[in-house]
């Protein structure tokens, strides 16, 4: 009878760490070449499966490996089931929509996402319509989210691929390190004594509202599509930008400063 039995753990770690070879015996009366593993390779990860003979000679119980390969499969077949795909849409009259996995994963999945066009007419649509991100992703399923709302549906392929990256990556930042003190530039001579040279006007950067279906395009108080909408700016106005964010323009249009979305602008 058995005891002290237990799962076998990272059945497929072990595996990946072995490497199978082809070989051939010194002595010549043992056959030709055959396929198998080195004894001491497989030591260092399943020692229950090496056994030394007389002279310190090692070798492997392939029998008794049964057990470890079928963990092994079972383990990788799990990992390929972890992959799911869909299509998910987004009407016209929202910014979001949830999608629920049919099975849960065990950990929050990698997911890509891409335009589905139904037809090649759909194409000049393609610009508009791609400025989607991916958000709230669980073991449950994710939320796709738009930037601004569109006056037709737009359909999207979306899969979600396991996450197998364990650790992450923390990158130190040196808090005692101080502030460099700015760098003072001589000042420019004049020209004439007591004439200071003019500085030209500086050049202001600009953008331009691009035409599309609504007519005009909204202003938001932050740099992203959850921030609450503080104005709408028509189609066509030019208007100076201040700063860039994540493809956002900081602009100031009727006394009001916000930020507008750079898939509808155009940077002159």
């Amino acid at each position: 009878m058995k005891e002290d039995i237990s799962p076998i753990s990272d059945a497929l770690g072990k595996i990946l760490g072995l490497t199978g070879v082809r070989y051939r015996w010194k002595d010549s009366t043992l056959g030709g070449y055959e396929y198998g593993l080195i004894a001491q390779d497989v030591a260092r990860v399943a020692p229950e499966l090496v056994f030394t003979m007389g002279g310190g000679m090692m070798g492997v119980k392939y029998d008794k490996a049964v057990g470890l390969i079928i963990e092994a499969i079972k383990e990788q077949q799990r990992q390929i089931w972890q992959t799911a795909s869909g299509i998910v849409m987004l009407p016209r009259s929202e910014q979001t929509a949830r999608v629920v996995f049919d099975t849960p994963f065990s950990a929050p999945p990698v997911i890509s996402l891409s335009l589905y066009l139904a037809s090649a007419t759909d194409s000049a649509f393609m610009a508009e319509s791609g400025r989607v991100a991916v958000t709230d992703v669980s073991t449950d399923g994710f939320t796709v989210i738009r930037d601004e709302m569109l006056p037709r549906d737009v359909w999207y392929m979306w899969t979600a691929i396991e996450n197998n990256i364990k650790d992450s990556i923390t990158i130190p930042i040196d808090t005692e390190t101080p502030t460099p003190s700015p760098t003072l530039l001589p000042s420019v001579a004049l020209a004439k004594e007591g004439t200071p040279t003019p500085t030209p006007p500086a050049q202001q950067n600009t953008i331009t509202v691009l035409p599309n279906d609504l007519g005009f395009v909204r202003m938001r108080e932050g740099p992203t599509i959850e921030a609450s909408e503080s104005g709408q700016i028509p189609s066509g106005t030019t208007l100076p930008y201040a700063d860039v964010q994540f493809n956002w323009y900081q602009v100031t249009y009727e006394e009001k400063t916000g930020w507008i979305s750079g898939t509808y602008v155009e940077r002159n």
